[in-house]
């Protein structure tokens, strides 16, 4: 599985002349953009990690991949059935990961419906086409992945709003703390990295 960092998140908190609300930025989802960004990602990570280019220069065939889509369901029965990978890269790096991949589509204006849809056609490449070009598909990455990303979108970006923009843009949005007044705010800025470094390569 991926073991590389995922993304540099960079959240720049700061405030604002435009009233207490927290202001958003309006935005058109650019769908081939996103795609071609989590795509490079994907293909970077597979290029730098031993295991998986390993695994698909030594193993790695169209044939696997076509036998996953004709049997998508019992593929990925068998293939979960044999991940024994650890609990913390099954059951947290994978919905985290994912949760972060809901939260970039979500900050990119991603309806919650298409941010999910999105989220899961890229899980389904991972496992189905890449990782699937010599292994089976894990079930189990597949629900995983599934919880995380519907966790993100449709329960933690309404609480932490904020989070979703991220990803090549400053987000400027009005801080308050308590009952502080507008001249003693500071402006915070924040640089989170979401690393997937905890994942195995199955």
């Amino acid at each position: 599985m991926i073991s590389a960092t995922l993304a540099l998140v960079t959240l720049t908190l700061a405030p604002t002349d435009r009233g207490d609300s927290t202001t958003t930025e309006t935005r058109s989802p650019r769908i081939l953009t996103d795609a071609v960004r989590l795509a490079g990602v994907t293909t970077v990570w597979a290029a730098i990690s031993p295991n998986v280019r390993g695994s698909i220069l030594d193993s790695g065939s169209v044939g696997n991949i076509v036998a996953n889509f004709r049997s998508p369901i019992r593929r990925a029965i068998e293939g979960g059935r044999a991940d024994h990978d650890l609990f913390t890269t099954n059951y947290v790096a994978h919905p985290l990961s994912w949760a972060v991949i809901g939260l970039y589509l979500r900050g990119r204006g991603y309806s919650r419906p298409g941010a999910f849809l999105f989220s899961q056609l890229h899980s389904v490449a991972w496992e189905y086409v890449v990782e699937g070009s010599y292994m089976k598909p894990s079930g189990k990455d597949l629900i995983a992945n599934a919880v995380g990303a519907a966790t993100a979108i449709y329960w933690l970006d309404g609480r932490l709003p904020s989070v979703g923009r991220i990803v090549g843009k400053e987000h400027r949005a009005t801080v308050r703390v308590g009952s502080v007044p507008r001249s003693g705010r500071s402006t915070l800025g924040v640089t989170l990295t979401v690393s997937r470094a905890t994942l195995g390569d199955r």
